[in-house]
């Protein structure tokens, strides 16, 4: 069975190609093509391309703004590409989706940045999805408490109740308006 390769490509230039270097001069300058249209939330989207800005700096970025599609509320989420100047600024890297994305359906817009200047083709968006990664193991511990019933013996003492003492009834004295009187001898 075959692998399908998949390339999506946005390029832009605002100048012209310089003949001698055989690619984009001086001006502001990207290109971004996209090695897959799908990736799991962890693993990564293959992606090579360069920024570039009157032409090759230290201190450029690229940056690719991922926004949701399929949501009520759309989740968003931005991943920024390291520029490399010893490679003339290109970019060679994936990008890693991170463990916290919703996944789903994406558009995803690529573009450069210099300091507080934005630029790149920012009307042109890139639909993607987003699968779930591998499980991963928890990382809450669950603890299991057995009880284990213990044998209880218990001990019955019959106590019989015999009085200690035997109570005596006199009738002296009854009759003449007192009682009977009810002493205990022991």
């Amino acid at each position: 069975m075959g692998v399908l390769a998949v390339a999506i490509a946005v390029v832009g230039m605002a100048s012209a190609v310089s003949a001698e270097d055989g690619g984009p001069s001086s001006d502001e300058s990207y290109k971004f093509e996209l090695g897959a249209t799908s990736a799991p939330v962890g693993g990564e989207f293959p992606l090579t391309g360069y920024c570039r800005s009157f032409g090759i700096r230290k201190d450029l970025v690229g940056n690719a703004y991922f926004v949701q599609t399929d949501s009520q509320s759309p989740y968003e989420f931005s991943v920024e590409l390291p520029v490399d100047p010893a490679t003339g600024n290109f970019i060679d890297e994936g990008i890693v989706v991170p463990d916290s994305v919703v996944p789903g359906d994406y558009q995803v817009l690529f573009s450069c940045r210099l300091d507080d200047t934005v630029w790149g083709d920012l009307n042109v968006w890139t639909p993607v999805t987003i699968t779930p990664g591998p499980e991963r193991p928890s990382t809450t511990t669950t603890t299991t408490t057995t009880v284990v019933p213990t044998t209880t013996t218990t001990t019955t003492t019959t106590v019989p109740l015999t009085p200690t003492a035997v109570p005596e009834v006199s009738d002296a004295g009854a009759g003449r308006g007192r009682p009977r009187s009810i002493g205990f001898t022991g």
